[in-house]
This record gives structure tokens, C-alpha cells and sequence, in this order.
């Protein structure tokens, strides 16, 4: 894991090499310019910032967490596991050689997070055309628009490029909606690049900060004047020497009238951790992650906890997901019988009691059978009588026939067989 989480979020190999005014990365890489800050942004340098780094971190491992499946709608509009298709496997246990589903699944997302994209190259081998999904960074595949329309994408690895036509190409895009070309979506790191640029300087402002001990600046007033450059030199190098490094906050002695002042800070440099907080919250705003799910626990409260839950499995996630099971469906399935879900059942569980007096619910009224209750609750099947539903004895279909009453009325029946009495009328 380790291994995956260092080399996810490295700069492209191409980031050493001399740029070439011929060579694709001249225009598409990564080049960045001060933002109004003079903060340098990237979606490489602004994952130093803890706050962003918290919110890919929490996107792509809640991604990477959840199964996600191959089903084929049925006619009647069910639909069923297809453990046999071809992607199965590839999916869900192991998408190339060299990774597993969820360290797939977790740089997949982090890509979309923090890139806007994410794009893998199809392979083929034992397991047929779709034998692996092989991730490739961002900022080393770019696409070109043939001159007759179709799409070349232009892989760079080991010092080489080569081309790969469209077909082979697995690309999900996070915002498609932002795509300059039409085919590469621009990262959300790009796009909030003031925002980020801010918590960036931010973060140097206060590293800067501390690396002097908190110390504010301060200066030496002269009652008169050194007599030439070279003895106020020499002073200033003396000065710094026997008050820097280890000998800060040492006695220091002054003469010749001289005075140290220092220049105080106003509340608000000095409350520059308010700020960063504030910047915290907005780099959570991008990412639509709420506050807490990062460690912003200000505002926090456990008594709605399982519906923040709900609400982060939906208007967080839910986006991605989406995204990345309909790209599945346009780029690796052909028949549109079959489809790619995620499982997120296991994020939208509550706590024991809520969710067994719903299951006590469902049972009741009959859309749960005691087998759909322990699937649910990850526990094997009690056979054939599990598959069972129960109907309320005073329900019937409205269409129904009504059924005499009184002493002697006929017996109803529950959908099980057994008989259900009738309280005779009085």
C-alpha cells in the first residue's frame, strides 16, 4: 500500500526532462504560473495542503472500499449478479498484475479527484481482449484529434512516447463539462487555482512563522550612526550569530546607546490560524466533502451522525460513482443487457437498533423475507423456508372480492398457507 500511495501522487517522469517546444508537454503539462498569491498550483504541489489532501484521501479510499459488481437486467426488470461476464474478475478482484481492486479503485479516484481524469489502457492477454485495465498519470497521456476526427492518445513511459488509438483507452472523465479539447477535463485543482493558491501561502506564511520561534520581527535604532559599511556588516553578522540558531531567546547586550524594538503584530496577523481554518473549510467546499469527514470538527454534532453518513454516501460520493459506472458501461460492455453498479449498502447501514426495526418493518408488511433480512446483515441464507413473504392478515388486494363476516365466515388464508381466524362479529 505504501508503495501505491508513493508513486500515485508522484510528478510525471517527464517533470526532470528539458522541455521540447515539439513535444506535446510544452502545451498540456502541467506548467504553472504564480496565482495572485505567488503560490506555484498544481494538482502535484497543492496535495501539501492537509486539507486537500484529507478530501482525495477520503473520497478515494470510501471509492475504493466499495464493491462494485456486473449485473444483467432481467425481462421483468430485476436484476442478476453476473459472476461470469467477462469483467467480473477484472473488476472486482483484479484489474492488471500489478494491482489489486481496491488499489485500482482507490488510484482511480484519487486521479479523478485531484487530475480531473483518469485514464487506463486496455490490454489484452489470458483473459481475453479485456485481460487488464493498466492506469496510466494523467500528465502523461494527452489525446490529439486526428485530422479525419478520431482520437489518438499519446502515452508517455520510460522515456518514450507511442500512440494508442481510442479503443483501447479506458478514460473517465470528473468534469466533463470542463474539457478544453473536448476529450481531457481540467482538474478541479486547476479551476480553484486562487483558492488552493491561498491555503498555500497560508500554510509557507505560517512555516515561515514558526521556523523563527513566533519571534515578530524587530530592529536596532543607532543613537548615531556606524562609521562605515563594514562595521554595520560586521555588527548585523555578529548580532544574527549570537542570537540565531541555537542561541535564540539568549541574553543579548547592546551598546553604545543603542535599542532593540520590536514590531508587534496586529490581531489579525496574529490570528492567522483563523484564517487557515476558513481556507480549510473552503478547500472542503470544492470537493463538496463535508467539514467533519476531514477533521473540522468546530460544528460537529453526534446526534445526526448517521444521516451526515447518508448524506455524504449521496451528494459526495454519489457523483463519482455514477461517474465511473457509466464510463464503465460506454467503454468496456457492448451488450446493453449487462451494467456496473457499486455496492454502497455498507456505508448507508445505521446502527443495530434502527436497523433491525426496519428490517422488523419490512418483514411485516412483506417486501423482506427472513433471507433478504440476513443478506442484508451479511449472514448466510436459513434455505428454502427463508425465501418466505408474510402478508398482514387484514391486507388484501383491493380488487379482492369482499368476504362475508359474521359467525361461521370462511377462513382467510396468509400468502404461507397457514390460516389466519376471523374474530366472529357479535
Amino acid at each position: 500500500m505504501r508503495g501505491i500511495m508513493s508513486t500515485l501522487f508522484q510528478p510525471s517522469a517527464n517533470a526532470s526532462l528539458d522541455r521540447n517546444p515539439a513535444d506535446d508537454r510544452w502545451f498540456h503539462g502541467h506548467v504553472s504560473t504564480p496565482v495572485a498569491s505567488g503560490a506555484h498550483v498544481t494538482p502535484d504541489s497543492a496535495l501539501r495542503v492537509s486539507a486537500l489532501w484529507a478530501c482525495i484521501k477520503v473520497i478515494s479510499e470510501s471509492v475504493a472500499m466499495l464493491p462494485i459488481k456486473i449485473y444483467s437486467r432481467q425481462p421483468n426488470g430485476d436484476k442478476r449478479e453476473e459472476r461470469g461476464h467477462y469483467l467480473f474478475d477484472l473488476l472486482h478482484d483484479s484489474p492488471n498484475d500489478n494491482q489489486t481492486a481496491y488499489e485500482w479503485k482507490l488510484q482511480a479516484a484519487a486521479y479523478l479527484s485531484a487530475h480531473g481524469n483518469s485514464v487506463n489502457e486496455i490490454v489484452s492477454g489470458r483473459r481475453g481482449p479485456f485481460s487488464q485495465l493498466v492506469p496510466h498519470h494523467p500528465d502523461d497521456a494527452h489525446p490529439r484529434i486526428t485530422p479525419n476526427g478520431d482520437v489518438v492518445w499519446r502515452v508517455h513511459e520510460n522515456g518514450t512516447y507511442r500512440d494508442i488509438t481510442a479503443d483501447r483507452i479506458f478514460h473517465i472523465r470528473g468534469t466533463p463539462w470542463l474539457a478544453p479539447d473536448g476529450v481531457k477535463a481540467l482538474s478541479p485543482i486547476d479551476v480553484e487555482r486562487e483558492a488552493v493558491g491561498d491555503a498555500m501561502a497560508a500554510r509557507d506564511y505560517s512555516a515561515r512563522y514558526w521556523a523563527n520561534d513566533g519571534t515578530p520581527p524587530s530592529y536596532i535604532k543607532h543613537p548615531s550612526h556606524f562609521r562605515d559599511k563594514e562595521s554595520k556588516d560586521n555588527f548585523v553578522r555578529s548580532w544574527q550569530a549570537a542570537q540565531g540558531g541555537r542561541n535564540r531567546h539568549r541574553t543579548a547586550v547592546l551598546e553604545h546607546g543603542m535599542e532593540l524594538h520590536t514590531i508587534s503584530l496586529t490581531n489579525e496577523q496574529a490570528q492567522f490560524l483563523e484564517t487557515r481554518k476558513y481556507q480549510d473549510v473552503d478547500i472542503a467546499r470544492i470537493f463538496r466533502v463535508p467539514p467533519h469527514k476531514i477533521g473540522i470538527l468546530d460544528r460537529a454534532t453526534f446526534s445526526n451522525i448517521e444521516q451526515q453518513s447518508i448524506e455524504f454516501v449521496v451528494d459526495t460520493l454519489g457523483p463519482w460513482l455514477v461517474c465511473i459506472e457509466q464510463a464503465i458501461k460506454k467503454h468496456l460492455i457492448d451488450d446493453p443487457q449487462y451494467f456496473a453498479e457499486f455496492n454502497v449498502n455498507a456505508l448507508l447501514r445505521g446502527d443495530i437498533l434502527s436497523r433491525y426495526q426496519a428490517y422488523a418493518i419490512g418483514r411485516n408488511w412483506g417486501w423482506l423475507s427472513a433471507n433478504d433480512v440476513r443478506s442484508m446483515e451479511n449472514q448466510n441464507s436459513i434455505g428454502e423456508d427463508g425465501d418466505q413473504y408474510l402478508r398482514p392478515t387484514n391486507m388484501s388486494p383491493a380488487d379482492s372480492p369482499a368476504e362475508p363476516s359474521g359467525q361461521g365466515a370462511p377462513r382467510r388464508t396468509n400468502q404461507d398457507g397457514r390460516r389466519a381466524f376471523q374474530k366472529p362479529q357479535e
